[in-house]
């Protein structure tokens, strides 16, 4: 509950879901696509002796029936065009942006699949470690995001309004709607964005939810949304 008394759900809970082990990992993963228009994974560096769950393009799911990208990622929609800054040469952005949050960058070479023939890919944050001074695994995320939408974006300055275009859950995405729409109302009110939703085809299980605001307005809504983004920490 927000200090508004807006009813909504902040951060992620305090013990996540389990989730299936994986191998440490004691390096870092990075490959990037090179030539025009072409994008790829790039995993963070996880820090001297830190341990680290693995996430690359071979988790990554581009069957539309299914939550497309990597399965327990804060996941969102970038232009094309936007790829190869977002990278950065050599993955050198997504390791930078990865290493201060705690998180694993990977942005698709696959278009977003869908009816409406989009051109826009799927960068999928997934949080790797904690990283004390974040609330959150998702408020790590939310940070990465906000990096990975400047680079998108380099004509915005930081106040200015963003389009972030969020994938969740089509069986999720009611949650943020609320009662009578009261907690989708009490979001924009409390953080002055706009959010919208757009149902999905049939048999496409993401659905697309944009918000629109500040980087940090936006930030700040989407963590009180881990119930719908489920975003957690394996242990």
């Amino acid at each position: 509950m927000s200090s508004g008394g807006i009813p909504i759900i902040a951060g992620s809970p305090s013990t996540p879901p389990p989730a299936a082990a994986a191998p440490p990992i004691s390096t870092s993963t990075t490959s990037a696509a090179s030539g025009a228009g072409a994008g790829a994974a790039a995993a963070s560096n996880a820090g001297p002796g830190r341990p680290m769950r693995h996430h690359g393009p071979e988790q990554e799911n581009t069957d539309p029936t299914k939550p497309q990208g990597i399965k327990g990622s804060l996941r969102l929609l970038v232009p094309e065009k936007s790829m190869k800054l977002i990278i950065g040469p050599g993955g050198s952005n997504v390791k930078r942006i990865g290493a201060d949050t705690g998180t694993f960058v990977n942005v698709s070479t696959h278009p977003f699949s869908t009816t409406d023939m989009c051109t826009d890919h799927i960068v999928s944050i997934t949080p790797r470690y904690r990283i004390a001074t974040f609330t959150s695994a998702l408020h790590q995320c939310t940070s990465a995001k906000k990096a990975v939408m400047s680079l998108a974006f380099p004509g915005n300055l930081p106040g200015d309004d963003f389009k972030c275009i969020f994938l969740v859950d089509v069986n999720l995405a009611g949650l943020m709607i609320g009662k009578g729409g009261d907690r989708i109302s009490a979001i924009r009110r409390e953080f002055n964005v706009q959010v919208s939703l757009q149902k999905p085809p049939p048999l496409q299980s993401d659905e697309e939810v944009t918000f629109s605001g500040t980087l940090e307005n936006v930030e700040r809504a989407v963590c009180q949304l881990n119930d719908v983004f489920r975003v957690f920490l394996s242990r």
